[in-house]
């Protein structure tokens, strides 16, 4: 619901603007890398193996990495190609 909210922003207002160093990237593509940043983190493979086993919540890498590989606008943004491990080939329709 975000997206289709940003998406109409952006349509009613016009894209934002863009720091300098971000200008590489679509004002899309800067809403996906917002969206996985929250989720940033650097934990240690054990650890990683510790929380799978411990914990009922799924792992960072994987909410980000899961959810984004199933949203055609993420791979739309990106230009995943119809390989990319980040496009899957048959989506789970979370959004």
């Amino acid at each position: 619901e975000s997206f289709r909210a940003f998406q109409t922003y952006v349509k009613t207002y016009g894209e934002p603007l863009r720091l300098p160093y971000v200008s590489q990237y679509t004002p899309q593509q800067l809403y996906f890398l917002s969206y996985a940043s929250m989720w940033c983190n650097n934990i240690r493979p054990k650890e990683l193996i510790k929380q799978i086993e411990m914990s009922s919540t799924t792992p960072y890498k994987y909410r980000v990495n899961i959810a984004l590989s199933n949203f055609q606008s993420f791979s739309d943004a990106f230009e995943c190609g119809s390989h990319s491990p980040m496009n899957m080939t048959v989506n789970c329709v979370l959004w």
